[in-house]
């Protein structure tokens, strides 16, 4: 009793600023005041979150501090008010308190407490603002409530827990964080099944956890995910039952689960923080392990030791921690330079210091000494040639000197001359063995792999982050790793500034010339496009012997250069009113001889009808005469009646669309009736009244038959590319084909669908109402019903007032929400809304903070369900953070540009928040439209409402317009 009430002076691990190793010092522990207690700390574990916040400041005004909160101690005195405690009671300091009365304590949908956030996101004091450590007459912070790594600390009474008092502290202290985070995840947030298939990424505490909780779960298989093949034999004692090593893979992770699972993991957790209830008991009755997880014990003194040993991965916890260790190479290891990188696609290249690791076997690591810019460079970075090939080093075409080499390199030395290949060649496989071709089997594996080096790494990082490696080169760097296949030595004396346009553009003009088309002496040639692979194709054509080298362009300036090149003639289309073709046979009595193509502008490749066809993105839809082929097997050509044009459809003409593919003819938001049918056809007739359907139902695949989902897979495949179940085309204009779109393509008076693709109608419904149910309304709709499940009584915030907005405003009527929040730019559009159901309106410009912000003051702390109307990925940041900690939904509905990513801070999710999307609004789509259209006819449903203006067909491109300009 002697300390009882006095200050108490005990060691502490003291982290007085951010970056910085922490100090064992002095410090002075004052007594609990009201409802507070004072512990001495017996055990405790160092976390990835102390870690995160020592070395990445997670609070900016958090220093200095006492960190840690995974431990287990003993009371020695509590404060007045503190009645369920006493001294020497065993307790476990808990970061998520519990005070069993407010709103959140009393919800069965969240683990959170009110009372708590106060103090805790308070930077880490007591409450009222207070600390109870001091050293050198300076305050300290108290770390998450906290604050194990001292002798002593002091916590809240709502933030501790009593224990066994059979309970080892050195053992139970890992439940006060690591473990309850990852075996809660599987158990209480996913909620995994009995017989599902689970993945876990990262082995470590938390991911072991998890394992541990899929396998307590009852789930069959647990796919459990890491680098460090070391941790598998761990991860099977705790119940995985497979593992996977991304590096042993070429394909990316993702993939290769899928590929393992049929289709993908029932359930998938990564493994960076969820904590729920703590499990004493259970551990004490041998239902979890506990005593597995610790690696090292350590005194107090030994704390940076400890974080010595996470950063380098010999500490249970996450594997990405291996990053922290990234700076500490020497000279003749990683190498730091200056490369231009692309962060993101249509975005200038930013100058940036990176690190270029050391070459591994067969690579060789090259100073790059020149390198020139390509068109395949711009057009990966402004078209975004690979969906996921960001962030990046382009470059292709350079030369420079062998730096480094790697095992098993015996051709090269330091000091060669080389120009790295995008064309690689190993003289060993069937392809390089061939007189036939240039290929090489073994590049194209890891070529095509996003641009990365095999198996699947890259030798780039920039600020923690990997760096794809483009086309196997990345010459835009001072430095390249690239693989001894895809590299050429040169005669010392090449000057390199030259000699590296060979590494692209002069060899692939010239040798289509001399290898490709094999020009004949005496020949006419034709070479379209003047850019550097033309004038390398003249210069072929001249050097093979042709006699007539016409050199094609719109840029007159350029014909000077190319005569230089060996041009006889001249031709710029824009000088003729016939087509260039034409214009060349006329001028060659038939037709030249050889002709390359040397501008990348390629023209892709039964009922007549009038259709509005997509020749290009960022174009005008142009009102043309197709052809429509007979339908195939399982497929049915509709005579389309009326079309609706959805922001989809504007969204894919732009070119933000990542599958849009061109020319197409768009459209999925249409109504019609069959005109006939295909083989094997036996649901539909000549006659029925159809709406097309973008998300298809065959009842027969496994998303078909399970309940979570609508999201039928059975053409997914070709239809994304597309294209008919068969994988080719039905329309075709002026001996071209055309793609098809969504499935649907109902800008056209006659299409041809999948006949799982297509909903059979009361044939009483109006056409030109109904085609909305295609898409717009059924999605807004059910976004409310059938994804997020709004509640009877709750408040609701809808993002965007358009077609989908108003639905979900609908949606979230008809479940009986008691307060909707329309959110919309536009106020000519409150009236509306409240027409549909709006309780409130908001204008985010009438408003000086962000709208996430006015919503939670409106709403006592949040909403219940938001969801996200535009296609913003800003506005759906916003959604989800107006929504209420502890159980708020948001849900997108809304469809962003490509290669936009959403974001958040984690820690809007770990308190609870909940982000879903939807597509088509849950619906199983065949058998749930004709219930749709049934409940319009019946007058429960609202279509009429959402059309604003009906126009003939001939005036598509002016609803496009009315679109741009906001009016539709």
């Amino acid at each position: 009793m002697a300390t009882v009430g006095k200050i108490i002076k005990c060691k502490a691990a003291v982290a007085w600023e951010p970056n910085k190793p922490l100090v064992i010092e002095e410090i002075e522990v004052a007594p609990p005041q009201a409802n507070e207690i004072r512990i001495k700390i017996v055990a405790t574990a160092v976390c990835h979150t102390d870690l995160y916040h020592l070395l990445e400041n997670m609070h900016k005004d958090g220093f200095p501090t006492v960190l840690g909160h995974e431990a287990a101690g003993v009371v020695e005195s509590v404060g007045p008010g503190v009645t369920e405690y006493q001294a020497g009671d065993k307790v476990i300091p808990l970061f998520i308190r519990q005070c069993r009365e407010c709103r959140f304590c009393k919800s069965p949908k969240t683990n959170q407490c009110e009372k708590a956030w106060t103090g805790l996101a308070n930077n880490d004091m007591m409450a009222p603002r207070e600390s109870r450590f001091t050293c050198k007459g300076k305050k300290l912070l108290q770390f998450s409530g906290t604050s194990t790594f001292a002798e002593y600390t002091v916590v809240n009474e709502l933030a501790v827990a009593k224990i066994d008092p059979a309970a080892p502290l050195d053992k139970v202290c890992l439940l006060g964080c690591g473990v309850c985070t990852g075996y809660g995840a599987a158990v209480n947030t996913a909620k995994v099944e009995p017989g599902s298939t689970c993945a876990v990424f990262g082995l470590g505490a938390v991911g072991l956890a998890a394992v541990m909780g899929c396998k307590a779960a009852g789930a069959k298989r647990i796919i459990a995910v890491d680098i460090n093949p070391g941790k598998f034999e761990k991860a099977k004692v705790f119940g995985a039952t497979d593992f996977v090593n991304p590096k042993d893979h070429k394909e990316p992770i993702s993939q290769v689960l899928s590929e393992m699972t049929g289709g993908g993991v029932d359930f998938s957790l990564e493994c960076t923080g969820n904590v729920d209830v703590m499990m004493v008991k259970a551990y004490l009755e041998k239902k979890v392990m506990v005593d597995e997880f610790i690696t090292h014990k350590m005194t107090l003194d030994q704390i940076n030791d400890a974080i010595e040993l996470m950063k380098h991965g010999k500490w249970l916890s996450d594997f990405f921690l291996l990053e922290f260790a990234a700076n500490m190479a020497t000279v003749g290891k990683i190498i730091k330079c200056k490369a231009a990188v692309a962060w993101e696609p249509n975005k200038p290249l930013v100058i940036e210091e990176i690190e270029v690791a050391p070459p591994e076997a067969n690579e060789i690591r090259i100073k790059i000494v020149a390198t020139a810019v390509c068109h395949t460079d711009l057009y990966h970075l402004l078209e975004n040639m690979h969906k996921d090939g960001f962030p990046t080093v382009l470059g292709h075409e350079a030369a420079g000197v062998v730096e480094s080499v790697g095992p098993g390199v015996t051709e090269y030395q330091v000091g060669d001359k080389v120009i790295p290949l995008f064309i690689r060649q190993c003289r060993e496989c069937r392809f390089c063995k061939s007189p036939k071709t240039n290929q090489c089997e073994k590049a194209w594996t890891a070529f095509t792999n996003n641009n990365i080096m095999a198996p699947t790494e890259s030798r780039f990082t920039c600020k923690g982050k990997k760096l794809l490696q483009f086309t196997g080169t990345s010459t835009f760097a001072e430095y390249t790793v690239v693989n001894e296949l895809a590299v050429a030595k040169i005669d010392p004396a090449a000057p390199l500034d030259k000699v590296c346009l060979l590494g692209c553009g002069v060899c692939t003009g010239y040798g289509a010339a001399v290898n490709t088309a094999k020009v004949e002496p005496g020949s006419t040639c034709a070479v379209f496009g003047l850019g550097a692979v033309g004038l390398a194709a003249v210069m072929g054509c001249k050097a093979a012997g042709a006699k007539r080298i016409i050199a094609v362009d719109i840029n007159p300036d350029k014909f000077e250069k190319a005569k230089v090149f060996g041009a006889t003639e001249f031709v710029n289309p824009k000088d003729h009113k016939e087509p260039i073709s034409q214009v060349l046979s006329e001028m060659t009595g038939g037709g030249v001889d050889f002709s390359l193509e040397c501008t990348g502008n390629v023209d892709v490749m039964v009922i007549r009808c009038r259709a509005a066809v997509a020749w290009e993105a960022g174009k005008p839809l142009a009102l043309e005469e197709v052809e429509v082929a007979p339908p195939k097997h399982g497929e049915v050509r509709v005579k389309i009646v009326a079309t609706g044009i959805c922001h989809t459809d504007f969204y894919t003409l732009g070119g933000s669309d990542p599958e849009g593919v061109f020319p197409v003819v768009l459209g999925h938001e249409g109504a019609g009736v069959v005109e006939s049918i295909g083989e094997g056809v036996t649901k539909f007739q000549p006659g029925d009244t159809v709406i097309p359907l973008y998300i298809p139902q065959c009842g027969e695949c496994k998303f078909c038959r399970h309940p979570k989902t609508n999201l039928c897979q059975k053409i997914r495949l070709t239809q994304g590319r597309g294209l008919m179940p068969d994988g080719t085309t039905r329309f075709s204009c002026k001996g071209e084909s055309l793609f098809h779109f969504m499935g649907c393509s109902t800008f056209s008076e006659y299409t041809v669908v999948a006949e799982i693709s297509l909903a059979k109608v009361d044939h009483r419904a109006p056409l030109d109402k109904v085609c909305l149910l295609g898409c717009g309304i059924t999605t807004g709709y059910g976004a409310a019903l059938n994804t997020a499940k709004v509640e009877a009584g709750s408040t609701c915030a809808v993002f965007g007032l358009g077609a989908l907005g108003l639905a979900a405003i609908m949606g979230c009527k008809a479940a009986g929400a008691a307060r909707i929040i329309g959110i919309d730019l536009n106020p000519t559009k409150f009236t509306i809304a409240k027409e549909f159901g709006a309780t409130d309106v908001v204008n985010p410009k009438d408003h000086n903070k962000p709208i996430q912000e006015v919503l939670v003051d409106m709403t006592d702390g949040g909403v219940d369900y938001s969801f996200e109307c535009v296609g913003n990925v800003t506005i759906m940041r916003a959604a989800l953070e107006a929504c209420h900690k502890g159980w708020g939904t948001s849900v997108i509905i809304g469809v962003a540009a490509a290669g936009q990513e959403i974001s958040t801070r984690p820690f809007q999710l770990v308190t609870g928040r909940t982000w879903k999307g939807t597509a088509f609004g849950g619906y199983k789509s065949v058998e749930s439209v004709p219930k749709l259209v049934e409940d319009y006819m019946n007058k429960k449903l609202k279509v009429d409402e959402f059309v604003t203006h009906t126009l003939p067909f001939e005036k598509i491109t002016e609803g496009f317009e009315l679109m741009h300009a906001g009016k539709w």
